[in-house]
């Protein structure tokens, strides 16, 4: 079942967006500020109002217990023309997992969508989905198997680059799974589709983020800034536990932004 989305009375404006320093940030929804909306740091604009219930402030973010969602309208900022790559850090809540569980997605996963990141139940377990699906419905997917029912913290980037069609997760800089599909995502949706926010999801929501560019494993540091380009390498270049790099075109940049010396920002596992 769906959770049901609590509109409430605004409490004021949609806050204004902000200044868009980092212009590959599609969208960046941070839940550690305490208000009526969660502010979509990019610069973007794409706030998203807090349900009536459903949630608790938490430490770390916002913590949910499952029964509601969050949406904002869709927008051709969730619809990347080259590669693009999901962020996330959650923590999920004990216990098995009887239903799918939206982390983030581009339109409905169980209707017309373009992108999708999901819990999924598995038994006792519980995996990571993300999928993509075309105009025509086609749906390619990517899984990747989490701890069995216990409390587990994710860091985890979920890729897709266009060029070479491989989707991918990694989680702690690991790759969880990883295929080649030549299925590419939808472009336009329905006018009514939205983006969906942690729907069905119980744990706490730290923050969220869609940005141009890929995680691509590199390899020692020193000679991490000479790579050609973002695209996907193998596994077998970093190791397991080697060191990613987000990269978009010949330029790397930080998925926390922090602009190194030269300018560009640099985020290392």
């Amino acid at each position: 079942m769906v959770p049901r989305v609590e509109e409430v009375k605004l409490p004021s404006t949609m806050p204004p967006p902000g200044d868009l320093r980092f212009p590959w940030i599609q969208a960046k929804w941070s839940f550690r500020k305490p208000g009526h909306w969660v502010i979509d740091e990019s610069g973007r604009g794409h706030h998203a109002l807090l349900p009536a219930s459903g949630f608790t402030n938490d430490f770390f973010g916002l913590r949910w217990d499952g029964t509601q969602r969050l949406t904002v309208p869709d927008s051709d900022d969730f619809a990347p023309t080259g590669p693009f790559t999901l962020s996330l850090r959650l923590t999920l809540d004990e216990g098995r997992l009887t239903q799918p569980a939206t982390l983030i997605s581009r339109g409905d996963p169980n209707g017309s969508f373009a992108w999708a990141l999901q819990l999924i139940p598995a038994g006792a377990a519980r995996k990571v989905r993300f999928s993509i699906s075309d105009a025509d419905g086609k749906v390619a997917s990517v899984e990747g198997l989490l701890l069995d029912g216990k409390s587990d913290q994710l860091s985890m980037y979920a890729s897709f680059d266009p060029k070479t069609g491989a989707l991918w997760i990694h989680k702690d800089c690991v790759t969880l799974g990883k295929v080649f599909t030549e299925v590419r995502p939808a472009k336009r949706l329905p006018a009514d589709s939205k983006v969906q926010l942690i729907a069905g999801f119980r744990g706490v929501a730290d923050e969220l983020e869609l940005q141009r560019g890929l995680m691509a494993p590199t390899g020692s540091r020193d000679t991490a800034a000479t790579r050609a380009s973002g695209s996907a390498k193998t596994d077998a270049d970093a190791g397991q536990g080697g060191r990613w790099l987000m990269g978009i075109s010949t330029d790397w940049f930080a998925l926390s932004p922090t602009l190194s010396r030269s300018g560009r920002g640099r985020h290392w596992c």
